[in-house]
Parts: structure tokens; sequence; C-alpha cells
């Protein structure tokens, strides 16, 4: 389980972007790089739970949404749109991840954000991320699966 969550981590981090806007709303100001100086993501799964640092993520402009965080070697996107200075999550989005996990087994991690915000600070180079939601992971060699709730409250980043 613990290659899982290191999974799920690099889920979270995102691919670079353009810089854009549309309708008035500053999409520059979110687009780029941002790196954590605080905070953490816990899981809770089967009476455990673990924690894990906050990661490193970018924001790029989107076409269907006003703002992208894509995971690296996934087709997982996250979309959201702004409103002011928070980025939102349009709507719940799932995304299904397959890994192999310590000991060799076929992994299939499904992890659902059921609530996202970013905020940006008012000197528009810091921001606090604030989420919650499943990870439902299946061990396909075995026929096991797991249920967890997922979370990181208050995590600060730097813009880069």
């Amino acid at each position: 389980m613990r290659n899982s969550f290191k999974t799920l981590l690099v889920a979270t981090l995102l691919t670079a972007g353009a810089c854009g806007g549309s309708d008035g709303k500053d999409l520059a100001a979110f687009v780029g790089v941002w790196t954590p100086t605080s905070g953490n993501i816990v899981y809770a799964c089967a009476g455990q739970s673990i924690t894990a640092a906050s990661t490193a993520m970018t924001w790029a402009v989107g076409t269907s949404s006003d703002l992208i965080q894509t995971a690296p070697g996934t087709s997982c996107v996250m979309h959201a749109d702004i409103s002011a200075n928070t980025a939102t999550e349009t709507g719940t989005q799932t995304c299904v991840v397959p890994t192999t996990s310590d000991y060799g087994d076929s992994i299939t991690e499904s992890f659902s954000y059921t609530a996202y915000t970013f905020v940006l600070g008012a000197d528009g180079k810091t921001a606090t991320e604030n989420f919650s939601g499943t990870l439902f992971e299946t061990d396909d060699t075995v026929g096991t699966s797991t249920t967890c709730t997922m979370s990181e409250t208050g995590a600060s980043y730097q813009k880069q």
C-alpha cells in the first residue's frame, strides 16, 4: 500500500502550461510551478493513518476549464475554474492509476477529489491548498480492495 501512496502523490504533480486568460480572469496569476513550503496529505485506510508531505504542482491554462493539473505519466487531469483569487475543482473528478506494489502485485488506484480549493495569497506568490476525497485501491493480483479517505488542509505553496 505504501507504493500506492507514492503513486497518488505523483499523480498530484502537474505538467507545465501556457499563460493566458479569458473572460477577464487572471489565469496567469495561477499558471506555473508551485512548491510546498508546509503541509501534509493524510490518508486514513483500514484503521491506519498515513501522512505524506505535500508535493509540488503546476497549473496550466485549460480548454474546457480555466485551469488544469495533469499527473505526469497518466491521463489524469484535474479541471478547475477560478473566481477572484480561488481555483475550485469543477465537479467531482475521478482518476484511475495502474501501479505495482512493493511486492510486485498489480494495483489499480481510483481516486476522487470531492472538494478542492487553491487560494492565492494577497502577494500573488503564495497560496493555500485544501482538498478531500477518496482513494479506492484494488490489488488485482490477489483480489483485495481498500477504501481510504484523503485530505490536505492548509498546505502552503510558493510560486517559482
